[in-house]
């Protein structure tokens, strides 16, 4: 009788997840206990890993920056709206849309620090993807507003 032959890894991360508490990195199910190299939450394939201690954080600081000082001018906009009230007249269109722009960017900074996490556990790719746009939309913004000043 052929006895199967345990991969070492495998072995070395059952036994690390015996007695320790560790969460998929997929869906966050706590690990321990497990018994096989797959999470039993949401059957994903779990592997031992060396990983860095400080993740990529390029994208995260642009995401941050960007959308915190565009929060930051929503909030601006929204305390010159309440004094001085809608801009009107249809040479302010580009006003209008930054003072909007910007409005909506006002609860984004509370959204992107609540979900740190999860944006740091997506491919570099999708985390410059998201970044990029809002930097975008913030930029975007900035010119509106410039061009409706001069």
């Amino acid at each position: 009788m052929e006895q199967e032959q345990s991969d070492p890894d495998t072995d070395a991360l059952v036994e690390f997840l015996r007695g320790r508490d560790a969460w998929c990195p997929a869906c966050r199910y706590n690990l321990r206990g497990l018994t096989s190299p797959r999470c039993p939450e949401c059957g994903r394939e779990l592997k031992l890993s060396v990983g860095v201690t400080e993740p990529f954080l390029r994208a995260w600081i642009m995401l941050a920056v960007s959308t915190f000082a565009s929060s930051a001018l929503g909030v601006f906009m929204a305390w010159i709206l309440f004094r001085e009230g809608w801009p009107r007249g249809t040479e302010e269109r580009s006003l209008r849309a930054s003072i909007v722009i910007y409005i909506v960017m006002i609860p984004t900074g509370p959204l992107v620090l609540a979900t740190r996490r999860r944006f740091l556990r997506l491919t570099k790719n999708v985390q410059w993807k998201i970044a990029g746009f809002v930097a975008i939309a913030s930029i975007v913004a900035f010119v509106l507003l410039l061009s409706a000043v001069n």
